[in-house]
């Protein structure tokens, strides 16, 4: 199994999705499996200035993610 724990750089730039990073990458069996998140920065609504309180973050699995491997996308959802 090849783990690349914390921010890869190198699987950001495969994403090619801003703001998106790759927090870890796993093979399993014949399996790629990437785990992504957005980062935690304060986010709210402009117009009234209220910041929205985190309640953590829940994991989705993207299916119908096509490549050359089997692979799957985890995204690491925040949940407000």
């Amino acid at each position: 199994m090849l783990h690349s724990g914390g921010n890869v750089r190198p699987c950001d730039l495969l994403l090619g999705v801003d703001g998106v990073h790759a927090e870890d990458v796993a093979r399993r069996d014949r399996l790629l499996v990437v785990t992504v998140s957005s980062p935690s920065t304060p986010t709210g609504w402009p117009g009234c200035g209220v910041v929205a309180v985190g309640r953590g973050r829940r994991y989705r699995v993207l299916h119908d993610v096509l490549g050359a491997t089997r692979e799957r996308i985890v995204w690491r959802q925040r949940v407000w």
